[in-house]
């Protein structure tokens, strides 16, 4: 169960998603949650040539919904990477991750929300580089 930030939930509440277009404004009213150490015109630069699709989102939710971390067959390394301030994916959220993985890594990415791969670039390069040089 990995439900979404309150902020996500009203916008949709207040104003339910029927189109693309109804997807890339609530994104855009929802950002600062993912980008919470970004400034809005960063964040806006990054997403500037996102492409939002609605019908890619539902069915990318259904997959993640149904996905069963503990029985997927895969038994190899793993690392699960989560922002110290993600109001997304919680570190409680990444822990049952972990466990279910069979313990997986896990790495705390300090100064980042939900994509941390954007807000400490370096820091989630260098995690990304220890995990793999340890493969």
């Amino acid at each position: 169960d990995f439900p979404l930030p309150d902020a996500v939930t009203a916008a949709m509440a207040a104003a339910p998603l029927t189109s693309d277009t109804d997807f890339q404004t609530l994104w855009h009213k929802v950002l600062s949650t993912y980008l919470p150490h970004s400034p809005q015109a960063f964040a806006d630069a990054v997403f500037s040539e996102t492409r939002f699709s609605l019908a890619a989102m539902g069915a990318g939710f259904a997959v993640i919904g149904g996905y069963d971390c503990a029985h997927n067959g895969y038994d190899g390394p793993a690392c699960v990477v989560v922002g110290d301030t993600d109001h997304v994916t919680k570190e409680e959220q990444a822990d049952r991750v972990v466990k279910a993985l069979g313990g997986a890594e896990k790495v705390v990415i300090a100064g980042a929300g939900h994509f941390p791969f954007v807000e400490n670039p370096r820091d989630f390069l260098l995690a990304a580089e220890r995990f793999l040089l340890r493969c």
